[in-house]
C-alpha cells in the first residue's frame, strides 16, 4: 500500500458529541487529515487503528486531540492497517476527518 492510497479522499464529519466509539472504516486505509473548524469545549478526540469498536486499546491509539491544541488543520498521513475508529467526549465543535479507503 502506498502512502497516497487511491487518491480518492472520503470525509467523515464529527458534529455532535458521542462518547460511544464509532467505526469510520474497517480495513486498510490512509488517515490523511483532521480539520478542526471549532474546538468545542473540553473536547477530546481519540483515533485508533482498529477494525471495529471492540478492538480499540490504548496500544492502537494513533492520535489524540484536545481542545487545548486549538482549531486548525492537522496533516497526519498515517497508514491504518486495520481501519479507523474514533471516540470523543466533551462538547464537540466541528471537525472533518479525511481518509482514503485504499481500495
Amino acid at each position: 500500500m502506498s502512502l497516497r492510497g487511491t487518491g480518492v479522499f472520503k470525509k467523515y464529519q464529527i458534529a455532535t458529541a458521542n462518547a460511544n466509539p464509532e467505526t469510520i472504516i474497517s480495513g486498510k486505509s490512509v488517515l490523511h487529515a483532521l480539520n478542526i473548524f471549532n474546538a468545542g469545549s473540553s473536547w477530546v478526540l481519540h483515533i485508533y487503528d482498529a477494525g471495529s469498536v471492540t478492538q480499540i486499546t490504548t496500544a492502537n491509539e494513533v492520535f489524540r486531540y484536545s481542545t487545548a491544541t486549538g482549531a486548525g488543520p492537522f496533516i497526519l498521513d498515517i497508514i491504518m492497517n486495520n481501519g479507523i475508529v474514533i471516540r470523543h467526549e466533551g462538547t464537540t465543535g466541528n471537525a472533518v476527518i479525511s481518509y482514503d479507503p485504499d481500495t
